[in-house]
């Protein structure tokens, strides 16, 4: 079984009005989770931040190098594998052009070159981190950004209006038969007790 990880954190440094803190340390938290209490080999996690402007470029959160993640993520999968995938940073919505929202809008994921690049749309996370996946890989993902309640185009979708994220996760990991792996609910609920504590 192979465990695999990206884990993106972008405070859009180098965009003043989009300026976010905390999101590159929150993907450097979660890398130090996985590797420290879950087994995940630093060779096998892809970490996308935009800390210093110096930095290598193929590290760098922009839309390409994301969705090249997303690709390298869920590439020959097997059962048993588990993914986990990570987004801190700024979430959006645009008007949907399928048809498949009932709101009208897309959720999407914004990269560090949004103003260039575009935003990445959720019909696209589907296709790139659902649809692909082989029976028996479990896939978890953490998205800590506005709009990301359907970021994936799940199935199901948790109401936020009966408290926190953690106890809306809990709630329905609970009343459903198939649920993830215990490790990684008490891995959320943990970063979830770190960030109160601040």
């Amino acid at each position: 079984c192979k465990k695999k990880a990206v884990l993106i954190g972008i405070n859009y440094t180098q965009t003043p009005e989009a300026r976010l803190k905390g999101c590159v340390n929150d993907a450097k938290c979660m890398k130090y989770l996985l590797t420290t209490k879950f087994s995940f080999l630093e060779s096998n996690i892809v970490l996308l931040t935009d800390e210093t402007k110096d930095q290598d470029p193929s590290l760098l959160p922009t839309k390409q190098n994301i969705l090249a993640a997303m690709r390298w993520l869920v590439a020959d999968g097997q059962a048993g594998d588990s993914l986990f995938f990570h987004f801190s940073g700024h979430g959006s919505q645009q008007r949907d052009t399928s048809g498949d929202e009932a709101d009208g809008y897309d959720e999407t994921l914004v990269p560090c070159d949004y103003d260039m690049s575009g935003q990445i749309v959720d019909d696209k996370i589907n296709d790139l981190l659902i649809a692909p996946l082989p029976a028996g890989v479990r896939l978890h993902a953490v998205i800590d950004a506005c709009h990301s309640g359907t970021a994936m185009d799940l199935q199901f979708t948790c109401r936020m209006d009966q408290g926190a994220m953690t106890y809306c996760f809990i709630e329905a990991i609970e009343k459903t038969p198939v649920c993830p792996e215990p490790p990684v609910l008490y891995a959320i609920v943990a970063v979830g007790d770190h960030t109160r504590e601040n």
